[in-house]
């Protein structure tokens, strides 16, 4: 097959899942949270510049000058939603979720105390998103129809909001983390081993959105 160079439009969907402190997935229930929600996720790199280091003379001239490679370390997160979903809340940013009467699906969220060293810090949790690949006025055909993104560690913090008189867009910021033992994933979505710090690939799979945590057999 020829190489494909096409365009990626829209942010699709958003899915997130729980780790434990090592990267592994955590084995649930409730361990996945799929959004069709999503209006924005801003993906700002973080580089360490090279190191810079000139040698000079007496004679106030350059004897020899060296500039070290810059390097990615992580990569900055802002996400924007454009429904209020406490379960996603809750998973990203160790808050304590409100159930209903039900005793099952949340209703609202406690914020997460974390001002002493004994307190929970922000859970540790994979993050992917998906857009559409734009070809011409259309989406791209099969085999290839979306753009997957993956970062196999991150954290977050809950941003700002106004409330006004509009909808409320509630935001979230964070940062990646190298991942080494995400491996290939629990989905089966993915055309090989992940790298510590993720990637992205075209793909014709796109998961299921719901209003609510789903539950992931980890085998």
């Amino acid at each position: 097959m020829a190489d494909i160079c096409v365009a990626a439009i829209h942010l699709c969907r958003i899915r997130a899942t729980r780790l434990d402190a090592l990267g592994n997935p955590s084995p649930g229930p409730n361990n996945v949270y799929v959004s069709d929600n999503p209006i924005m996720l801003s993906v700002t790199p973080e580089i360490e510049a090279g190191e810079d280091k000139t040698l000079v003379g007496g004679c106030d001239c350059i004897v020899a000058s060296y500039r070290g490679k810059d390097k990615l370390k992580r990569f900055n997160l802002e996400f924007d939603s454009a429904v209020i979903e406490p379960g996603l809340l809750e998973m990203l940013t160790g808050g304590a979720a409100i159930l209903d009467g039900s005793g099952q699906d949340p209703i609202g969220m406690w914020f997460a105390n974390q001002l002493s060293c004994s307190a929970d810090s922000a859970p540790n949790v994979a993050f992917e998103a998906w857009q559409d690949l734009w070809e011409d006025d259309h989406q791209l055909a099969a085999p290839y129809q979306y753009l997957h993104w993956i970062w196999p560690s991150t954290y977050w913090q809950l941003g700002d909001v106004t409330l006004q008189n509009d909808f409320n867009q509630p935001k979230l910021t964070g940062f990646s983390r190298g991942n080494p033992v995400w491996g290939e994933g629990i989905y089966g979505d993915l055309p090989e081993a992940a790298q510590p710090l993720g990637g992205f690939f075209y793909t014709d799979e796109i998961p299921d959105a719901a209003c609510g945590w789903q539950s992931f057999a980890i085998t």
